[in-house]
């Protein structure tokens, strides 16, 4: 315990002593840049870019830090490819960036959810994204299915869990309808299933290739674990770029989990049909 106190502290002792150094550094450059000419006394030149200096110094103080196991923030960041992590609860965030479908190096995008606002908001997006050679897996909701599955699912334990998620299912029904009515399931590069219970989270995976097998560095994933207490419209939603080929990291991780959910959906034609049907939609 004490030698692991000591290689901390002397860790610590270390980064600061860098850090300490580069900004004495970066003052001294800057300081001579700033009195070329001898336009400007020495002093005003140090002291302005001190004061810059420490508004610098207090932006990037959250991530100058370590953590309990010793980690320096920063590196736990660039190790673990996190380039986002949002509060849905922000009215700005309770949808997915509607920038995901005009981003060039992506040509295939997997989503899952609910996803009713998604095709009432941005049904035009998706459907340019398609028609331009992208490639948009759809894991929605069952709004039947799932129905069904509440009476084993952990919502059972709580009235207002069991009505919130018959209201998503109501909902995910909005998305199957919004769907067929913009005739989305026709065109070529678009797929729809479906999950019949509960998800362990929803996520949004963002493909620079038109494989599911293969992700290049362009990649990314966004993922909103699901919680008993917590709704969708709620809670932390994170977003993972690829890193590398270490399966290890957090894209790998729950970029295979989405797949997997992929892989075990229902593809349910008789439901799409009896939609299609109640909605005057001709096959």
């Amino acid at each position: 315990m004490i030698r692991n106190a000591s290689r901390w502290l002397s860790g610590l002792r270390a980064g600061a002593a860098t850090i300490l150094v580069v900004i004495v550094a970066t003052l001294s450059l800057v300081a001579n840049i700033i009195q070329v000419g001898d336009s400007i006394p020495a002093w005003a030149a140090i002291g302005t870019v001190a004061v810059i200096a420490t508004l610098i110094y207090l932006l990037a103080r959250p991530i100058l830090q370590r953590n309990l196991r010793g980690v320096w923030l920063f590196n736990s960041v660039r190790l673990t490819g996190l380039v986002d992590v949002e509060n849905r609860q922000a009215l700005g965030h309770r949808l997915p960036p509607e920038q995901l479908f005009s981003l060039r190096r992506i040509q295939t995008i997997m989503i899952s959810g609910v996803l009713d606002q998604l095709f009432q908001r941005h049904r035009d997006d998706v459907i340019e994204f398609v028609r331009r050679g992208g490639r948009a897996h759809v894991l929605l909701l069952h709004p039947e299915r799932v129905r069904e599955s509440l009476d084993f699912a952990w919502a059972r334990y709580d009235d207002d869990w069991r009505t919130y998620w018959t209201t998503n299912c109501n909902e995910a029904q909005v998305a199957v309808d919004g769907i067929l009515e913009a005739r989305l399931d026709r065109e070529q590069g678009f797929q729809v299933r479906f999950m019949c219970e509960l998800p362990p989270n929803l996520g949004i995976l963002a493909l620079d290739s038109h494989s599911l097998n293969e992700a290049g560095k362009g990649s990314f994933i966004r993922v909103q674990p699901l919680t008993f207490s917590k709704w969708i419209g709620r809670g932390t939603v994170m977003t993972f770029k690829k890193t590398g080929r270490n399966s290890a990291n957090p894209f790998e991780y729950f970029s295979e989990d989405l797949y997997e959910q992929w892989r075990v959906a229902a593809i349910d034609d008789e439901y799409i049909s009896r939609r299609r049907c109640e909605l005057g939609i001709g096959q």
